[in-house]
């Protein structure tokens, strides 16, 4: 999922400083202590009992804090490995909680970004989905669509909006 992240980020060269100073978020995921990025590395070894481990671990700390977004990415994360491993039922049973996840993450991202909130609506469509919630993924994908929707509003008026966009919002 995030993979080309993880390379990018976990390669050994050393974060750029802008005004002399290096960005926070970069230096927070080249530690080697963090359990997502190592867990990525170990998943692209083929280690993959580990690797869940080391996102379980992830999910335990972000979910500490209070960050549902981190949670259900790890969670997602977890999951895919867990079907890799053949436990298919704890793998649904993953994707359901991951699912739950997204959707509080959106519902808590109303308030600073819709965007955000329209992105975590479509992965939590797309763990219900995989979790075999087909009806679940639906109310989702309204979610998210409404949300986008919204981006796509003229600033001048609802009177220019394409036939489309209208009917969209007519629903």
């Amino acid at each position: 999922m995030f993979s080309k992240l993880a390379r990018l980020l976990g390669g050994d060269p050393a974060p750029k400083a802008t005004n002399g100073r290096v960005p926070v978020w970069v230096t927070r995921l080249q530690r080697d202590d963090n359990p997502w990025l190592k867990a990525e590395r170990l998943e692209q070894q083929g280690q993959l009992a580990d690797a869940r481990r080391l996102y379980q671990q992830d999910i335990d700390q972000q979910n500490g804090r209070g960050h549902h977004g981190r949670v259900a990415v790890a969670r997602a994360a977890s999951a895919e490995i867990t079907a890799r491993l053949g436990d298919h039922a704890l793998a649904l049973s993953e994707r359901q909680r991951a699912a739950e996840l997204f959707r509080r993450h959106a519902e808590e991202a109303m308030t600073w970004s819709i965007r955000e909130a329209a992105w975590s609506y479509e992965r939590a469509a797309a763990q219900y989905a995989r979790a075999g919630l087909p009806n679940e993924a639906e109310e989702m994908r309204r979610c998210a669509t409404d949300l986008n929707v919204h981006f796509a509003l003229p600033v001048d008026g609802l009177d220019v909006l394409p036939a489309h966009l209208r009917d969209a919002l007519a629903q």
